[in-house]
């Protein structure tokens, strides 16, 4: 599908702060494609490193390519800055230390399975770096095209299987984008997950395929568990929330949402629980020891435990908490703890086991 400055049919919206070391790779990925009837939009959220310069030379030498600069403003203004000049029928996003197959674009809109639809969505391959390994991990979504109430059920099942919080493996039709025009919320984590939702809520029509040349970079250094965000069980249970809700209004029975939700709001709460016994949490030692009433009073405990049956670490979890006592599921968030703080092959285990049981993006 040659360029010939035609209309694009997609928009590429890739916001970048300091990513001078990756940013060349991942804008030549999309340069590389099959389908070249794009146009890319890089947003240099005021970096401080070359990122705007090494954008620029490469727009120099392909059209394409577009760069606008702002102040910094984070990854949510960025997107909102590019998606008001993206002049495609689609339009998606793509993070500036990613890479994507040659063939990515057009075996998503070659797909049998495409018709125009408001949102597709395609799998994406995690590629995790860590202890001097690359592992490669396909993930696929439940393939089809849905309408109507066949929405909800197939949006719980995207977020079990991690892939609704992400924005890059979403393409957004231009025309229900700017009808909806969903807000761009801004928050310390999860923007990406209520803006797919806010979309998500006013879409018709979604088709699903398994093409999963999106390559998600996982290094070690931007992992959740190596920062610290004091609302981050908040911000968790508002996710949780609002999936909740969403299924709920559309007649998903609790007990159907359970079965999904439930084990991830109790991998959130341990991974709560965990930070809470951080010395920057401001908990006291007596706050920590009686965390688990915390998540106790929630009532989304309340409505999802109950239907919920979780198995490896989280149903070890499960059971503890359903004791009433505060000592055991404090016992076992300090252990986590302390495995974790070795980055022992125990932890790694341990955590293969919660993320593989209710892992979110």
């Amino acid at each position: 599908m040659p360029d010939t400055g035609k209309t694009p049919f997609l928009s590429v919206i890739m916001p970048a702060y300091n990513a001078e070391a990756l940013i060349e790779p991942a804008l030549n990925s999309v340069l590389a494609q099959h389908w070249t009837n794009v146009e890319v939009i890089v947003v240099d959220d005021g970096s401080t490193d070359a990122t705007g310069t090494i954008a620029e030379s490469l727009a120099a030498s392909d059209r394409r390519i577009r760069v606008v600069h702002q102040p910094n403003q984070g990854s949510a203004k960025a997107r909102e800055h590019g998606v008001s000049l993206a002049s495609g029928t689609y339009c998606t996003f793509m993070d500036a230390d990613d890479v994507i197959e040659p063939d990515f674009y057009s075996d998503v809109f070659t797909s049998p399975l495409f018709d125009h639809q408001d949102l597709v969505i395609s799998g994406a391959r995690e590629r995790i770096y860590g202890n001097g390994s690359v592992t490669d991990k396909p993930i696929t979504p439940p393939v089809g095209t849905y309408e109507g109430e066949e929405l909800a059920p197939i949006g719980l099942a995207l977020e079990r299987d991690t892939l609704f919080g992400y924005p890059w493996n979403h393409f957004y039709r231009m025309q229900t984008l700017r009808r909806l025009q969903p807000e761009f919320v801004t928050t310390a984590l999860y923007e990406d997950y209520f803006f797919n939702m806010n979309f998500y809520r006013g879409i018709h029509s979604l088709c699903a395929v398994d093409e999963t040349g999106y390559i998600y970079n996982k290094r070690g250094e931007q992992s959740l568990t190596n920062k610290f965000v004091p609302d981050y069980y908040q911000l968790s249970l508002r996710r949780v929330q609002t999936m909740d809700q969403y299924c709920s209004e559309h007649g998903l029975t609790t007990a159907t949402i359970a079965q999904t939700l439930g084990p991830i709001f109790l991998r959130y709460s341990l991974s709560a629980f965990v930070r809470a016994l951080d010395s920057r949490s401001g908990y006291t030692a007596a706050q920590q020891h009686t965390f688990a009433r915390v998540i106790r009073s929630r009532s989304l405990y309340h409505k999802l435990i109950p239907f919920t049956h979780a198995t490896g670490a989280l149903g070890v979890f499960q059971r503890l908490l359903a004791t009433g006592w505060d000592f055991p599921p404090y016992a076992m968030a300090r252990f986590v703890r302390q495995q974790r703080d070795h980055t022992s092959q125990l932890y790694r285990r341990l955590a293969q086991g919660i993320t593989t049981h209710a892992s979110v993006a």
